[in-house]
């Protein structure tokens, strides 16, 4: 396994293993963010002529911080990096919209939501085509969008609400968005097109995902979930939580991630489970389409955890069918990593592919 320190090249061997990389092609830049990348990717990926872009929305909030970050493949012996200053500080929820090639990025420190048109083509410091600000908008988190719709979802996780934006692409300025108390702190989101729910992670200790159909019809005030699915597996005890979810229909598989403790606990570990960014993980629920109409109690058919995983806290997960194979993109934020795994991954595994990064990694989104 070979490690490579790159400036400006950046991080595009994490989804197509070793490729050769041209010092010419790219000039080094004062003070730009160096990227340690260990190329370890599958022969699949390795021969796989799909391009993936990987969005990686920042949480750091320093002015000389950029705040969001692509890592792609455009050919196998090509390595490109780039990365963007686009305002948005303490970035978090990212989402790009294929259909208008668009990306959405939520600055949970502003209160606002930036769009970006031509995202394949974005320059370095990329102008928004609109904003939106939502004063009411404590905390924002994850975003999911329906585009048929035109609604964009926000958690807001301190105040136990989701915020609902009809009409997405004619809001700008000054907006307020529907606000829908819920049960506990929702984080994670992910929409399911192909059945109209939401799938929302709930915060802290809860272990459990809320769906609800129909989610465009929700109203201001208070609503209750259609039903939920409580994951039993707790490989972190009562410090298990949960934050990332993505819904993979091409697969029927669900994906969800563990981040035990946020940060290390005052006093030093905590007796019996790893270090605060070791005791992460992901849970894989397959036939999940069933689970998610049924709800209830639901054990993982696969768990990806252990000290072999470098998962420490895995704030955000995405997943995409590459070459024929399945494949999970995690943003994992204790140890500033981006990582990969494979589908049929389970136990204490090393990931794939691993790329370290200089900045706190919170949401990611993938190109489709």
């Amino acid at each position: 396994m070979k490690t490579q320190n790159l400036t400006k090249a950046g991080f595009y061997a994490l989804a197509f293993g070793s490729m050769l990389y041209f010092p010419s092609c790219k000039k080094t830049v004062a003070n730009e963010p160096q990227v340690s990348i260990t190329a370890a990717a599958s022969e699949d990926l390795i021969a796989a002529a799909n391009k993936v872009d990987i969005y990686v929305s920042a949480a750091d909030t320093a002015a000389a911080v950029n705040n969001l970050y692509l890592y792609g493949a455009a050919s196998h012996d090509i390595l490109q990096e780039n990365t963007y200053n686009t305002g948005a500080k303490d970035g978090n929820g990212v989402y790009y919209n294929v259909a208008t090639d668009e990306l959405y990025q939520l600055s949970r420190k502003n209160k606002t939501l930036y769009v970006f048109a031509n995202a394949s083509a974005m320059s370095s410091n990329p102008i928004p085509a609109r904003t939106f600000t939502d004063s009411t908008l404590t905390s924002g988190r994850e975003i999911a969008y329906d585009s048929k719709r035109d609604i964009l979802y926000i958690a807001n996780n301190t105040d136990s609400s989701i915020r609902i934006y009809k009409r997405f692409s004619n809001q700008s300025g000054s907006v307020a968005g529907r606000k829908v108390k819920i049960a506990g702190q929702p984080w994670g989101l992910s929409y399911d097109a192909k059945e109209n729910r939401l799938i929302v992670v709930m915060d802290l200790a809860a272990m459990r995902l809320d769906i609800f159909d129909n989610p465009n019809k929700l109203e201001e005030g208070s609503a209750t979930a259609s039903r939920s699915i409580n994951i039993a597996d707790r490989p972190n005890g009562t410090f298990s939580r949960l934050h990332g979810v993505t819904y993979n229909t091409d697969i029927d598989a669900l994906f969800v991630t563990e981040i035990g403790e946020a940060a290390a606990p005052v006093g030093g570990d905590t007796p019996g489970k790893p270090p605060f960014n070791a005791d992460g993980g992901i849970y894989i629920i397959k036939d999940a389409a069933n689970k998610l109409a049924t709800g209830g109690p639901v054990s993982a058919d696969a768990i990806i955890y252990g000290t072999s995983t470098t998962l420490g806290n895995p704030v955000d997960v995405a997943s995409k069918v590459i070459g024929g194979n399945a494949y999970i993109f995690v943003a994992e934020k204790a140890n500033k990593k981006i990582l990969l795994f494979k589908f049929n991954d389970t136990g204490n595994v090393s990931p794939s592919s691993s790329g370290t990064v200089t900045f706190a990694p919170e949401a990611i989104t993938l190109s489709k």
